[in-house]
């Protein structure tokens, strides 16, 4: 999501304890600053956040569960999730092979990336 703030942060606190969240976003409109992540970090340490730039690739939004085992699972988010709620949307669960093994390599390389750097 382009459009992170810290909203998205805080659909985050209840993430279980030990599991690992990367945030893909190229962070237009400078919405999410360092502090922000820093200050989450502090209050919520046992919950790790990585935020690495998708370089103007992605337009919609995506959910990754389990990346990279048995039970990886991908959904296509309608709305950015920190406006969930506000208008009826959907998210929608990519089953077919095909479509969740070009996910999966899409990213894979985005994994490569380094973590963008916030304001």
């Amino acid at each position: 999501d382009n459009y992170i703030s810290i909203k998205t942060l805080r659909l985050l606190q209840d993430v279980q304890q030990g599991v690992a969240v990367t945030v893909f976003s190229d962070n237009t409109g400078n919405k999410l600053h360092a502090s922000d992540v820093a200050d989450f970090q502090t209050e919520f340490p046992e919950i790790p956040i990585t935020v690495l730039p998708i370089g103007n690739i992605i337009h919609d939004r995506y959910i990754v569960l389990d990346f990279d085992t048995e039970k990886e699972r991908i959904y296509h988010c309608g709305a950015s999730s920190k406006d969930a709620g506000k208008k009826m949307t959907s998210i929608t669960e990519y089953r077919e092979e095909a479509i969740k093994n070009l996910f999966h390599d899409i990213v894979k390389q985005l994994l490569k990336n380094p973590k963008l750097v916030l304001k």
